[in-house]
């Protein structure tokens, strides 16, 4: 069996900087590839939990995507206030508040759950791999406003203008205005 080591997550001792732009493209590369494969499936699969800790370097030199706990292959809109009870219930018991997609923590929204959630917890992805911090994120909390306005600090002036671009696309409060994977 091969080893594998995390990639680097706000909740370890990682450096006040992220990775170098190489390096975070190449552990975002590989993550995004994980994930269309299983939005492409038939019927199409959500992750619903893509966090650093789930990032593992492969002893081969590619990053792998795990813990699929938490996926699913339902998409839709929770309707009525009992299955919107329930389905909070299922997002606090199987998502991570600091990658949760804005849908995700306010259901009365209505927005459809799809694969528009695991675009925007890549969005939180790529900004922790590119200033080693989170991007809705004081102290140990979350921040539920900053994540339902969309709101967090510009990413640091070191980081190349596409990425924080990149950045600044997946992490869009509606769904729809998200980039497809």
């Amino acid at each position: 069996a091969a080893a594998a080591t995390a990639a680097p997550s706000a909740g370890s001792p990682a450096p006040s900087a992220g990775l170098a732009p190489p390096e975070a493209a190449a552990v975002f590369r590989d993550v995004c590839r994980a994930v269309a494969a299983m939005h492409a499936a038939t019927p199409p699969l959500f992750h619903r939990d893509i966090k650093a800790e789930n990032v593992l370097h492969h002893a081969a030199g590619r990053w792998v995507l795990c813990d699929f706990g938490s996926a699913t292959s339902w998409a839709g809109v929770h309707t009525g206030a009992d299955a919107v009870m329930m389905a909070e219930d299922e997002v606090r018991r199987r998502t991570t508040p600091a990658y949760r997609a804005p849908e995700l923590f306010d259901l009365y929204t209505r927005e459809r759950l799809d694969g528009q959630v695991d675009v925007w917890a890549l969005g939180v992805l790529l900004y922790l791999l590119a200033c080693g911090r989170l991007p809705f994120t004081v102290g140990a909390d979350t921040n539920k406003l900053a994540v339902l306005g969309g709101r967090y600090p510009p990413l640091p002036p070191a980081v190349p203008a596409g990425l924080a671009a990149l950045v600044s696309d997946l992490l869009v409060v509606p769904p729809a205005g998200r980039p497809p994977m």
